[in-house]
């Protein structure tokens, strides 16, 4: 091989890794509200959140086999994806994401008739946290994406907490991030 094909693959790589690393480290805005779940990994087991779009990249964050409610910040890289959960900002492999919404799920207008919520005052990539217990100190056991609607509310707790169920999701959040789904259509 010549040495100006070796200068040229050299240069080719290095520009190859000064763009992902780049990508990685730049604040990225998402094409759309698109939020995932974990699908595909076995209990005990975790979803890494990687520096880049490969297995050979450190691993900067875990993900849970029940999670939920993961942004989707910009369309992948592969078969990689570059995803947001709990403040970190990595690359997931697509093959353990879903859709957040399940199929079969109830459709917003049906929501409305039937006097479903929907998630009021939770800002971009953050999440709606649901509780084991009516306290903000009880342990989290699901999260609802910011623009959800089709919460179910099954009981009132006098605190200003309410059981709710949302997909296979099921327990307790404040009702202030709550509103009737008509209502909280616009916001």
């Amino acid at each position: 091989m010549s040495l100006s094909r070796v200068s040229l693959k050299l240069a080719s790589g290095a520009f190859a890794l000064a763009m992902l690393t780049s990508f990685t480290a730049a604040p990225v805005h998402a094409a759309s509200n698109e939020y995932v779940r974990v699908a595909g990994v076995a209990t005990g087991d975790f979803l890494n959140i990687r520096n880049g779009p490969d297995v050979a990249s450190p691993i900067i964050g875990r993900i849970p086999p029940t999670a939920r409610g993961i942004a989707l910040r910009a369309s992948g890289i592969g078969k990689w994806v570059l995803v947001r959960y709990n403040g970190v900002v990595g690359w997931a492999h697509s093959r353990y994401l879903k859709p957040e919404i399940a199929e079969g799920s109830i459709a917003p207008l049906e929501a409305m008739r039937a006097g479903h919520y929907g998630v009021v005052g939770i800002k971009g990539f953050d999440v709606l946290n649901v509780r084991a217990f009516p306290s903000a100190r009880s342990r989290k056991v699901a999260a609802i994406p910011p623009h959800a609607r089709g919460i179910r509310v099954d009981r009132r707790h006098p605190n200003g907490w309410a059981l709710v169920s949302y997909g296979p999701a099921r327990g307790w959040v404040n009702m202030r991030y709550l509103a009737p789904a008509s209502a909280s259509a616009g916001r």
